[in-house]
């Protein structure tokens, strides 16, 4: 897969989380509970749930680094925590958390992504 290739994957995917080009046997792994969503119903639900649940929140793209099968997200999630996450109650206020995805992606698919979700700064607020 070109660059040109997977830069076309992954914007679909991140402009409107896209579960179309998620592989069919994707995993989602959520790196501080090592806790994975297997497949795109599993994964378009778990999007769904963080960031119109637990959040009402949308990520702000910093950077995005692609190349033939692999891409590197640095965003914030941006909005309000709605339910607990994890021990830290909901505030009302407005949040930013940094997030980083790590995306493998094979034959025109997403097929493992890795998330560090830096629940820390959600104690600070």
């Amino acid at each position: 897969m070109s660059v040109e290739e997977a830069t076309k994957v992954v914007r679909r995917y991140l402009d409107g989380h896209s579960t179309e080009v998620l592989a069919r046997d994707a995993v989602f792994t959520m790196m501080g509970t090592g806790e994975q969503f297997r497949g795109p119903d599993a994964i378009g639900a778990m999007l769904q749930h963080f960031y119109h649940g637990v959040f009402e929140a949308h990520a702000e793209e910093r950077n995005l680094i692609v190349t033939d099968g692999h891409a590197v997200l640095e965003a914030e999630v941006v909005g309000q925590l709605r339910e607990p996450l994890g021990d830290v109650a909901p505030s009302g206020a407005e949040v930013r958390v940094p997030l980083c995805v790590v995306y493998e992606l094979r034959g025109g698919s997403i097929v493992a992504a890795r998330i560090y979700l830096e629940t820390d700064r959600l104690r600070q607020s």
